[in-house]
């Protein structure tokens, strides 16, 4: 018999089992190659359709249907309500901390030392801010990029300046989440005013503002703004 068995002949054979289901994994495996180092097994995951999927997720994003707008309608504004996370004080706090320690380490020459500081630091905060970081980035369907983070760190702990950065990116994510509270409120005055068929020129224009300023000091949010089906920062002439 001369026939080989192929990865695409595979649902010849299985009701269940697909060729496109497994063939991804079958990139991260030796199967007698050379296993790819860690950079470039990290390169092909981001390629992958788990990440390409919750990409497509954020660029599809309508903001009316995410758990920041929820809590939103809830509270009235973001509201800490998991106490497995730092609360902004918080994370302010432990990131001078740790920013301390960085410069008091750039002063002296002890590799060792560092080290030191930086098992003892990650001790304390890793674990409690890189799950600070996934909660606020959900709340804003940022996953993508908090999955790459993770994967970053996949295979070792961050070092004090990486530690100091992902303390930065969540007070960054509790500074976003404060911008769209105020949008969201802007959103709800203009469409009380539709209601009554009338028109606030200055309050149309501080939502685009508001927009604006978020979108600029979050280049990872998606660049249209949509709420409730409709763009809100689309230009007068893109109507």
């Amino acid at each position: 018999m001369t026939y080989q068995f192929k990865l695409q002949d595979l649902n010849k054979y299985s009701k269940i089992l697909k060729f496109k289901d497994i063939n991804w994994k079958i990139k991260l495996s030796a199967l007698g190659k050379v296993i790819p180092d860690v950079e470039q097994r990290k390169k092909i995951l981001f390629k992958g359709s788990h990440f390409n999927t919750l990409l497509r997720l954020l660029r599809a994003t309508d903001w009316s249907q995410t758990p920041v707008y929820y809590q939103y309608i809830r509270n009235g504004r973001w509201q800490h309500e998991d106490e497995r996370i730092y609360s902004e004080i918080e994370l302010s706090h432990n990131m001078n901390a740790v920013h301390n320690v960085v410069k008091m380490l750039r002063n002296e020459d002890d590799s060792e030392e560092e080290q030191d500081q930086s098992r003892e630091l990650n001790e304390l905060y890793y674990e409690k801010t890189m799950h600070t970081m996934e909660v606020l980035m959900s709340q804003m369907n940022l996953m993508y990029y908090c999955e790459k983070v993770r994967l970053d760190f996949a295979d070792h702990e961050p070092n004090l300046q990486q530690l100091e950065k992902l303390m930065s990116r969540s007070l960054k994510m509790y500074h976003a989440i404060d911008s769209f509270t105020n949008i969201f409120k802007l959103i709800h005055k203009k469409e009380k005013l539709d209601l009554k068929g009338k028109e606030d020129e200055t309050l149309e224009q501080r939502l685009k503002v508001s927009i604006a300023l978020l979108l600029k000091e979050n280049p990872v949010l998606p660049n249209k703004f949509r709420f409730k089906g409709k763009i809100l920062n689309r230009l007068p002439n893109q109507e």
